[in-house]
């Protein structure tokens, strides 16, 4: 028996130190939680501030300097992107114009440099709106329920960084298995670099030095276009926990002892909830409105691709792509519902006051009550988009039906486009025939197949009388004739496979 209570005993002290364990900080602080994701985003160049790493609660060791090596090392990487966008802006509008399906580099980074900036005023602010952030959260009621917003922030910051990561490498090694299977007149690094940053190495000479810092510079605005998504979303999620608690505790109570001054009270805990939204909606709106409507480009672009670029090119295009490209798309759209979903939250957590006041009787109805009703059922809490729009549950609809009438409209004006073909065969072997032109031929016909060389862009169409137009000589060149020499040199770069014999024998020449 004693044996029996010593092991009974055991068990309950186990017990009772396994639930103190694994017990929950049941009001945690927002700053606490989100702190080690803003001082791992300072890696790249995000949120240059100092103290993140103390393990102060009053907040002293949260400060912005700049001299300091976090706020140094993000102007200069501000400086350096800046730099990219001119050198894209260059060579896009240069070789492409300002067709939409070419200008995708130069979005990305224009998007990302002035996401940057903007990270880097909000540094500035950042101290003092913690400060704010935190007298709130510390006048709100005890929660009684284990608070889920520690584990919220971390579980999507893991997400998204993750899956961030896995995008890019996928990205990159799609970009890898493109250089390993064309012939390149270059070694496979530099191949690779030409490849994955041509719009550098198109204006300037390569290096090796430069197409390593160049790619940091990418990696920086993957990671910076990832990040403005994830920000808000935390911001959500935290914004929305102080309406849950106080909501909470309100409709814990008994109905009967609600007196006048418990309501003033809750009132006024309500107002500088929506006070602080508001205050934090000032100093984040801007990169709010970047993420939705770079999110929104970038999903129409990549649909456009689906229904214009992949049905065409799909027997020509590595695996390793299409998988990337689909997976690149789902996180995409992932990442944009979250953002509306999670916002979501702040204004339906913020109208739920208004159930209890159905329950309360007419015995303690008050003004404080009727003003209290008044204010929520006439306010629209919410984070926004520099006020031209508020995200609510209802702009996942709203954008569903933008991306459809966007996406219509593009498909119209790039159906002429819809047989533009890019393989590295055809690059190597028309490359040599019109070397030194870049000028295309002259076109005679609807019948299009854009060859693209290593070195220029040339664009030909067959005629109805079986010729090509106009040679770079001024003499005609027939059908039979290009087709043999297409095939001579193909022979001569040791390319010439079973899969590509198919396909110039499947060329027909009217």
């Amino acid at each position: 028996m004693a044996r029996i209570n010593i092991s009974s005993n055991s068990f309950k002290s186990r017990k009772n130190n396994l639930r103190k364990i694994i017990k929950l900080d049941q009001n945690p602080c927002f700053y606490e939680t989100s702190k080690y994701v803003f001082a791992f985003a300072q890696i790249f160049a995000v949120m240059p501030l100092t103290g993140l790493w103390t393990k102060s609660h009053d907040l002293n060791g949260l400060k912005f300097k700049w001299m300091s090596f976090n706020t140094i090392y993000s102007i200069f990487c501000i400086i350096s992107i800046g730099a990219m966008c001119v050198i894209a802006a260059s060579s896009t509008v240069a070789q492409y114009g300002l067709k939409i399906g070419k200008i995708s580099p130069l979005v990305f980074y224009v998007v990302n440099w002035f996401s940057l900036i903007q990270f880097l005023f909000l540094a500035v602010k950042w101290p003092s709106i913690m400060l704010y952030w935190k007298k709130v959260e510390n006048n709100l009621p005890k929660c009684k329920k284990r608070a889920f917003i520690g584990h919220s922030i971390k579980f999507f910051a893991i997400f998204v960084i993750c899956f961030s990561f896995v995008e890019h490498s996928m990205s990159i090694f799609s970009n890898l298995i493109n250089v390993l299977h064309c012939p390149q007149e270059h070694s496979i690094t530099e191949a690779f670099f030409r490849s994955h940053m041509g719009f550098i190495f198109n204006i300037i000479d390569y290096n090796l030095f430069l197409a390593l810092f160049s790619k940091w510079m990418n990696i920086i605005s993957t990671f910076t276009w990832s990040f403005m998504d994830l920000f808000i979303i935390m911001i959500a999620l935290g914004l929305s926990n102080m309406f849950r608690r106080l909501n909470d505790f309100i409709f814990r109570q008994d109905y009967t002892l609600m007196d006048e001054d418990f309501w003033a009270e809750q009132r006024r805990s309500y107002r500088k909830i929506c006070d602080l939204i508001s205050e934090v909606d000032n100093a984040t709106s801007t990169i709010t409105l970047i993420s939705f409507t770079n999110n929104l480009f970038f999903i129409c672009l990549q649909l456009l691709n689906s229904l214009i670029f992949f049905p065409l090119n799909s027997s020509q295009m590595p695996r390793m792509y299409e998988i990337y490209f689909w997976f690149s798309l789902s996180f995409l759209i992932t990442r944009t519902c979250l953002i509306i979903i999670t916002c979501s939250f702040i204004n339906e957590e913020s109208r739920k006051p208004l159930l209890i006041f159905r329950k309360i009787p007419s015995t303690k109805w008050c003004l404080e009550v009727k003003r209290f009703f008044t204010e929520i059922a006439t306010s629209n809490i919410g984070l926004t988009g520099k006020r031209y729009f508020r995200v609510t549950r209802g702009l996942l609809l709203s954008i569903t039906g933008t991306i459809i009438t966007y996406e219509l409209i593009l498909f119209n004006f790039n159906q002429d486009e819809d047989q533009k073909i890019e393989d590295c065969v055809w690059q190597s072997a028309v490359g040599t025939i019109w070397s030194g032109n870049e000028t295309s031929p002259n076109v005679t016909s609807s019948s299009t197949v854009e060859i693209t060389p290593t070195v220029m862009t040339t664009s030909y169409r067959t005629s109805a009388s079986g010729t090509f137009g106009s040679s770079p000589t001024g003499t005609e060149i027939k059908g039979e004739d290009i087709l043999t020499r297409i095939n001579e040199r193909l022979t001569a770069l040791h390319v010439l496979d079973e899969q590509q014999l198919k396909r110039l024998e499947s060329l027909e020449y009217k």
